[in-house]
């Protein structure tokens, strides 16, 4: 008795998912493949995200799914979302059908009504028999996009084009500095609109007097979900030049928001930094007088020490030398992972907890790959799979961390577990080197 609302509910869904599939199915030459194509909004405004999506629904003797022709997006910025994968089957009147979908986040960049070309598809049935498999060629319909240019009523003067809601931090380390020590400036900001096109958010007249700000390269981030989320980021080094303090300027960027239909503005407050002189020099050490007493005469037993010694001294100074050598080959190996440890710790005092993540990721990898260059490709299901207590721990943290950078959620990493999975990992990797590489 259970299977007849199963039943129902299957068909409901692929009569939502694809038009005319109802009918479709009760014929016997039903098409191996229907196909059809929406945007989500169908309007939109110039750098508002649109998502495109192309719904594929096959046959349960479609062996796959081939793009015959690639969709193309003429007039959009375009970027991959994950969509749907084949796990929804759906039964209908002694049928199966599976369904998929495929995603793309759309960036309109002029107004106008923007046309999405047709694609097409190959769907390859199960081979039957000695005959070679066959194949239909369906088309995904072409999609009608309405853009328009955000309202010029209610413009703010210095608004350059952003979409938003848009959010932005702005942070700096350390807040107390000596003159000639510089100031790290991080600025984020983060949204689901056109970010690349944000200004500078320090122009030349804002940079205050008795300092100076140098800019480093803006980085772009882009998180892929159901929805792309974008995050843009500007670094600054901030070098006073006289003691007192230094202030730079709150932030206020404008932004046009398309849910609501009126502009509105992202601020952050100022940063103030305290800048001390220079801290005072030590006077140089007066020379002492020539104590040293006259090295008293070698006595002639002394100059005849037994051979043995001066062997065990040789001995030990090749054995200090090959230590050396073994820990500094080791550290030359360990580089990697060091140096992105250390970037981790230089956006955790930015206070880009994003940044942080990835950067903590990266040293993962890199003494994974460190360990073994298998090792460094596996996903954390497979790390675990190798049912290892280091390469568990490992998985972990990298979960962990994706977790983080990509859900949207601005939390904090867990930068000591991922320091003691490192070490677990190096130590292990020390002594039972058995996960496959040379050492």
């Amino acid at each position: 008795m259970r299977s007849v609302p199963v039943l129902a509910a299957s068909a409901s869904l692929a009569l939502a998912w694809v038009p005319g599939l109802a009918e479709t199915a009760r014929a016997d030459d039903a098409p191996a493949c229907r196909v059809s194509a929406e945007t989500v909004p169908r309007s939109a405004v110039v750098g508002e995200q649109i998502v495109y999506r192309a719904r594929i629904v096959r046959r349960e003797d479609v062996e796959r799914v081939e793009w015959e022709v690639h969709p193309s997006f003429p007039g959009f910025r375009a970027e991959w979302l994950p969509g749907r994968a084949e796990d929804t089957e759906m039964h209908y009147r002694g049928r199966t059908f599976v369904a998929r979908e495929e995603h793309r986040a759309l960036f309109a960049t002029r107004p106008g009504e923007l046309v999405i070309p047709e694609a097409a598809v190959r769907c390859i049935l199960k081979r039957r028999g000695p005959r070679p498999p066959e194949s239909q060629v369906f088309t995904v319909p072409s999609v009608r996009v309405r853009v328009l240019d955000p309202p010029a009523r209610g413009r703010p003067p210095r608004w350059s084009g952003l979409i938003g809601p848009v959010s932005v931090h702005a942070v700096a380390d350390p807040v107390d500095v000596r003159l000639g020590e510089s100031v790290r400036v991080s600025v984020m900001l983060r949204g689901s609109g056109n970010l690349w096109s944000a200004d500078p958010p320090y122009p030349e007249g804002a940079i205050p007097a008795g300092a100076e700000l140098f800019a480093k390269p803006p980085e772009l981030e882009l998180e892929v979900g159901e929805r792309l989320q974008v995050r843009r980021f500007f670094r600054f080094d901030l070098v006073p030049r006289a003691e007192g303090s230094v202030e730079l300027p709150g932030l206020h960027i404008p932004y046009y928001d398309p849910k609501r239909g009126r502009y509105a503005v992202a601020d952050a407050p100022p940063i103030r930094v305290r800048v001390r002189g220079r801290p005072a020099a030590s006077a140089p050490a007066r020379p002492k007088g020539d104590r040293r007493r006259a090295a008293a005469p070698a006595s002639r037993a002394d100059s005849g020490a037994p051979r043995e010694a001066w062997l065990a001294a040789a001995a030990l100074v090749v054995a200090v030398s090959a230590s050396a050598w073994l820990w500094h080959w080791r550290r030359r190996r360990w580089r990697p992972v060091e140096d992105a440890l250390d970037e981790a710790g230089g956006a955790a005092g930015a206070g880009d907890p994003v940044a942080e993540a990835a950067a903590l990721a990266r040293a993962l990898r890199a003494a994974l790959a460190t360990v073994s260059e298998e090792l460094a490709g596996l996903d954390p299901a497979e790390l675990r799979a190798r049912g290892d207590p280091p390469l568990e721990e490992v998985a972990a943290q990298l979960d962990a961390l994706a977790w983080l950078r990509f859900s949207g959620e601005m939390g904090h990493p867990d930068r000591k577990g991922a320091r003691t999975a490192i070490e677990r990992l190096r130590r292990k990797r020390v002594r039972a080197p058995r996960y496959g590489s040379s050492s």
